[in-house]
């Protein structure tokens, strides 16, 4: 029943992007003469946190004034966002960060022969400003790269071939360096809070437990920058070198010898099961980008896992069982290492993902293979006529639940800061026949650590200090040129 509920839990949540990239907009049917209040939007419904305004004048208008309000109801108090805009000339503003239920447009005043204005108003979940977070996807990919190229000490770059030009010098949107820090982690760091359904057995000797086992993990996954990779260029292939691992509270596999005080057990050593441990792993990778949203890697990891403790008691029909790991000079702590092959499928471009690394982390699809070998079952004491008993090939599946369900490789975004995920981790004995095979199912909800520590606002245009004087637009970060 709980599982039941967790999948309910998940399958809710799975939607929750949906309303997040909610857009509201309002612009009026004709241009206005006179002040005005627009009509009320409703974004009760929620997903809209970054708010822009623009406005077009034609004539000379002598006084104009206009604001984004907000109110907690529809009939409610209004109150400016920010502040009231000088509108002589034609400009726009946006705040981001900001939730409202209800919001409005307020020209408060409006004067001027033969003048008139209209505005449009968007509301909407992409963090940035209307201006950045509206390109197109190959102009918002090159002002990403602009900025990180330079970063690197690239001071050109070279457009995607599919780019578009518009208007202006190269046409690129640049983003401010409050935007640009939306998009980017110089490292990643997921917190994975999951539960474990595991099952393990071997040929004539069965599980320790007679039923599918559920355990807690609850890691923190990390991965640093992609090192080397060729930022002049639209998609490099050039081997990038980065480093990862986890750390935390995950299920591991034991060999155990069990008694009871009120059963008979048949087969009492040697028994496999999971135990609660705490565990870490650290290791490079070498990747290799294979298309705009697929990356290749290759593996090696050095871990640890340190069992929390050496004596389990669990429930087998009414008789309780002991379960003590097996004697073969190996503690509580055990190292193990491994080497395998990887390969990711991208809900965004690659060049987005390596910005935002949450993208990296925890991608719609996640398929891995490779080596294990486990000191956990050194071949010594109670094992010790075992055969090359710490050989194990494993295979490991994860899908992005709802990067799935919102699945969208043509748009660039900030990271979203969770997905829920479900996978399989498969481990297949390579010696003796009496060692265990073992699966394990998990169900996951991952965060992105970073996203706390990411700026909340976004600074707006600053208003006009004197009349008839154009707003001046946020500066540009820092790029390199095409």
């Amino acid at each position: 029943m709980k599982f039941v509920s967790l999948l309910l839990g998940v399958i809710i949540c799975l939607f929750v992007p949906v309303v997040a990239n909610a857009q509201y907009t309002d612009s009026p049917a004709s241009p206005l003469t006179d002040a005005t209040v627009g009509n009320v939007i409703d974004e009760s419904a929620g997903g809209a946190t970054v708010h822009y305004l623009s406005w077009t004048i034609t004539g000379s208008p002598t006084s104009c004034s206009i604001a984004i309000e907000t109110s907690a109801t529809a009939g409610g108090t209004y109150n400016a966002m920010g502040s009231a805009q000088s509108c002589l000339l034609s400009g726009s503003v946006s705040f981001s960060g900001t939730t409202a239920n209800f919001v409005r447009i307020n020209l408060s005043v409006f004067a001027g022969t033969s003048a008139s204005i209209t505005y449009t108003y968007t509301g909407t979940g992409t963090v940035g400003s209307a201006q950045f977070a509206d390109a197109s996807l190959w102009a918002k990919l090159d002002a990403l790269r602009a900025v990180e190229a330079l970063k690197h000490g690239i001071n050109k770059v070279d457009h995607c071939p599919l780019f578009v030009p518009g208007r202006g010098t190269d046409a690129v949107p640049y983003p401010t360096d409050q935007e640009f820090q939306l998009y980017s982690e110089h490292f990643g760091s997921s917190l994975v809070a999951a539960a474990s359904f595991g099952d393990t057995g071997a040929n004539g000797v069965p599980s320790a437990q007679n039923s599918i086992q559920t355990e807690a993990l609850a890691q923190v996954r990390f991965e640093s920058d992609h090192f080397v990779y060729n930022w002049r260029e639209c998609i490099s292939h050039r081997p990038t070198f980065s480093f990862g691992g986890a750390i935390g509270l995950t299920p591991a596999l034991v060999l155990e010898n069990l008694s009871s005080t009120t059963a008979t057990i048949t087969n009492p050593n040697a028994r496999p099961m999971f135990q609660d441990a705490f565990g870490w792993s650290l290791g490079p990778k070498l990747n290799v980008v294979t298309s705009h949203t697929s990356q290749f890697s290759a593996f090696a990891t050095l871990g640890q896992n340190y069992l929390l403790s050496q004596v389990t008691s669990f429930k087998q029909g009414s008789d309780t069982v002991t379960a003590t790991p097996v004697s073969n000079k190996v503690g509580q702590s055990a190292i193990y290492w491994e080497s395998g092959l990887d390969w990711k499928m991208l809900n965004t471009d690659v060049v987005n993902a390596y910005i935002n690394k949450t993208d990296i982390l925890d991608p719609p699809f996640d398929v891995s293979v490779g080596y294990r070998n486990d000191t956990r079952f050194k071949r010594a004491g109670d094992i010790a006529s075992f055969v090359n008993s710490q050989a194990y090939a494993f295979f490991r599946f994860n899908i992005g639940l709802n990067k799935i369900v919102n699945w969208n490789s043509t748009t660039v975004n900030p990271g979203k800061g969770y997905t829920f995920k479900f996978g399989v981790d498969y481990e297949r004995r390579l010696g003796d026949s009496r060692m265990p095979n073992a699966t394990r199912y998990y169900v996951s909800a991952n965060f992105d650590v970073m996203q706390v520590f990411k700026p909340s606002t976004q600074t707006s245009a600053q208003p006009a200090t004197q009349p008839g004087q154009q707003q001046q637009p946020t500066p540009k970060a820092p790029h390199a040129v095409f």
